[in-house]
């Protein structure tokens, strides 16, 4: 890759390396201590600014809090879940929901 200054000269060349995002990985998942909430954490690996989480194949309300962190707002979509990191590269990564917290 180089650039074309104004008056018609390029720099000088440098290799542009684009590698393919890795699939995401799910390696535990986590209830939120809260007796009034249904969210729960994804701890793992791999989760991007693209990264897309779905209950029951409905886009989460959820917040990416590191590469390695999702906070996901609401369980009440169903079961499972499923973490999608898009092409190119990427992959998904899938499990069930934990059960809410029991409050006495």
């Amino acid at each position: 890759m180089s650039v074309k200054n104004p008056d018609g000269t390029r720099s000088n060349q440098l290799p542009l390396v684009v590698t393919e995002a890795p699939a995401p990985v799910v390696s535990e998942v986590r209830p939120v201590n809260s007796c009034s909430s249904s969210a729960f954490e994804l701890l793992g690996a791999n989760f991007t600014t693209d990264t897309i989480v779905e209950l029951e194949n409905q886009v989460a309300t959820f917040a990416i809090r590191s590469n390695t962190t999702i906070w996901v707002g609401s369980a009440a979509g169903g079961p499972g879940f499923k973490v999608i990191v898009p092409a190119p590269g990427g992959g998904e990564a899938s499990g069930l929901t934990p059960s809410p917290v029991e409050c006495d």
